[in-house]
């Protein structure tokens, strides 16, 4: 009695370990932001180095800090796309200056 049991419970974890093995996968093959990664504006001018990702209760990132002209500003990850080993974001110049 006990080994049909057994042979039940690990079943059940079975399924529900494979997905989240699966969504474990899948998140870490999306290129992540990091400190020290250049951000350039879509007309190709140099924003600056992320300093610091910025990241919510559940460690998503929300926004980057970037020193940009003399000052700290944070641009949100939903302006930027990954681009091998920089980040390109939709925000203009005049977008920029008043962050």
């Amino acid at each position: 009695m006990r080994l049909p049991t057994l042979a039940l419970a690990l079943a059940a974890a079975t399924v529900v370990a494979a997905p989240v093995a699966a969504q474990t996968a899948a998140t870490s093959a999306a290129p992540a932001l990091r400190e020290g990664m250049s951000i350039v504006t879509s007309e190709g001018g140099r924003v600056g180095r992320i300093v610091r990702v910025v990241t919510n209760e559940a460690g998503e990132a929300v926004a980057v800090s970037v020193i940009y002209r003399g000052a700290f500003i944070r641009i949100p990850v939903s302006t930027l796309t990954i681009n091998g080993t920089r980040a390109t974001t939709s925000l203009t110049t005049a977008e920029l200056r008043a962050l």
